[in-house]
């Protein structure tokens, strides 16, 4: 055990500021951008969309239909033993939000490398991104890296949190350093309370974020809930095709 502590501690010791621990004011600085002007700009997921991918939603053929099959499975499963994620349900903790995450990644990045053959991408719980310079560091709840076993380049990052606003400034704040550390292409984030979402983005020089979409919107399957699904996984699959250093 002392050990443990002792390695904790220097890990701790390898960067000034945690996500966590920074202050709005610090973080904003830091990211060189104001948090409300940020916000208030935010973009539609369509146009997101269409400069991620170089086209507009719904007007391709959609070769992951069976991807979206799966996640809509795999969430009707969750919502039958976890329940419905909402502040309502007083036994619904941020661990069961990252159920539903792990639920919906799973499939999706199966078919992204094995179905569709496009990446070696993988999933690491609670990964450790220090920045180049040591000023900030912190814990990715899900981290997505890319050829893991040449060197790990970062594709995408997910946070839960009960405020949406919380998480997007952990999120920013470790965007900047994934891309800081790959030093080129693209880098995204997903921040989520569960049933919210919101996508962002940077390339080193600006950051981009999607307006709140809902995916889950009733406990009981619909299908206007599926839509929402099916847009949750356009936006993962359109970060893990152009994030990274592609």
């Amino acid at each position: 055990m002392p050990e443990d502590n002792t390695n904790h501690e220097k890990r701790k010791m390898e960067y000034e500021c945690s996500y966590s621990e920074m202050t709005l004011a610090a973080a904003e600085k830091r990211l060189d951008l104001d948090f409300q002007t940020f916000v208030s700009e935010a973009t539609s997921v369509d146009r997101m969309l269409a400069e991620t991918r170089g086209i507009a939603l719904g007007t391709e053929e959609d070769e992951t239909k069976g991807t979206k099959k799966k996640v809509w499975s795999h969430i009707v499963q969750y919502l039958n033993f976890e329940g419905y994620p909402t502040d309502a349900c007083p036994d619904f903790t941020r661990a069961n939000v990252n159920d539903l995450i792990l639920y919906i990644m799973g499939p999706i990045l199966w078919d992204f490398n094995i179905e569709l053959d496009e990446g070696n991408a993988r999933l690491r719980r609670e990964k450790e991104i220090i920045s180049p310079d040591s000023k900030t560091g912190g814990y990715g709840e899900f981290v997505v890296v890319e050829e893991p076993w040449i060197g790990e380049d970062f594709v995408l990052i997910i946070e839960s949190k009960p405020c949406l606003g919380d998480a997007i400034k952990h999120c920013l704040l470790a965007m900047k350093d994934m891309w800081s550390i790959n030093s080129k292409g693209k880098v995204y984030g997903f921040v989520t309370t569960g049933e919210d979402w919101r996508m962002l983005s940077y390339d080193g020089t600006r950051f981009e974020m999607t307006d709140k979409f809902t995916v889950l919107s009733t406990a009981k399957p619909t299908e206007q809930q599926m839509k929402e699904v099916s847009v949750l996984v356009d936006c993962i699959i359109a970060a893990l095709r152009s994030g990274g250093i592609k």
